[in-house]
């Protein structure tokens, strides 16, 4: 009796951590949640570090954050593999400095044309279809 118990409890245990992998779209969807995403680069040029253009999932496939002036809000679908589309996005219409201007613009159009990622605890990074880095995000706890 001891012995079926005790492989009954590893079982369980097994298969909450195959449950658990990075791998699975609910732990992708997760992982993205849990953090808000900083943009350390855009398309290779840098960024206004002061400008703080984010990222954040919700666990209801959206996305809001901030462009370095206005704020944003739109729709993701994570589908197959390392796939991911950003569809939907809105924003403000705020004056904003010629610099900060021309990086939003930057950052918009790269979420736009993201299809897919690569993601650990700490970075997330966008890619297009040719699989060109568009966007390196670092993460933040929220």
């Amino acid at each position: 009796m001891t012995y079926l118990r005790l492989a009954s409890i590893l079982c369980c245990s097994l298969l909450a951590i195959a449950c658990a992998t990075p791998g699975s779209p609910i732990s992708r969807q997760q992982l993205l949640a849990d953090k808000d995403w900083l943009a350390e680069d855009i398309g290779g040029r840098g960024v206004i570090d002061y400008a703080r253009s984010s990222l954040e999932f919700s666990n209801q496939q959206s996305v809001s954050g901030s462009g370095g002036c206005n704020r944003y809000s739109g729709d993701f679908d994570l589908m197959d593999g390392d796939r991911i589309r950003i569809t939907g996005l809105a924003w403000g219409e705020k004056a904003c400095p010629p610099a900060l201007t021309e990086q939003e613009a930057r950052f918009f159009k790269a979420l736009f044309a993201a299809r897919s990622y690569t993601l650990d605890s700490t970075m997330l990074v966008l890619y297009d279809d040719d699989a060109n880095p568009l966007i390196r995000f670092s993460a933040f706890l929220k």
